[in-house]
């Protein structure tokens, strides 16, 4: 059975396959079944952009160790806000790693570069693979 998308030009395609792009290099690729080595193939980017953990489990669990280290200054006027936002932002990546909005990322990572993060290079190897 042949479906059928049109977005500017129309395409059939006959399968359709989830993929992540993973890093290699200081670029990017998304790995391919080796049944489409030779063809054209074309790749749909959602307009809603879902993010996966590309680093390693350890890091990812070095991350979450600071986060749980990160104290919030009581005599700020909005800090029980900004700690529940902070704490929320740690829970859906902690639920999710596989598919997570970089937002919550970024809050994260901007929130240890405020404080006393003992290890900096978690935060660059962050920075530099997720473009931010």
């Amino acid at each position: 059975m042949k479906r059928k998308i049109t977005i500017g030009t129309e395409l059939e395609f006959s399968e359709l396959h989830k993929g992540k792009v993973k890093p290699v290099a200081g670029t990017g690729y998304i790995p391919f079944y080796k049944r489409y080595l030779g063809r054209i193939v074309h790749v749909l980017i959602p307009k809603e952009e879902k993010y996966c953990w590309i680093l390693t489990k350890e890091d990812l669990k070095l991350l979450f160790k600071e986060a749980k280290n990160v104290k919030f200054e009581q005599n700020r006027k909005y800090w029980k806000q900004d700690k529940e936002d902070f704490e929320d932002c740690i829970k859906n990546l902690k639920n999710s790693p596989e598919s997570f909005d970089l937002s919550d990322l970024k809050n994260i990572v901007w929130k240890l570069e405020d404080t006393d993060f003992s290890d900096r290079r978690l935060i660059t190897k962050i920075k530099k693979y997720y473009n931010f």
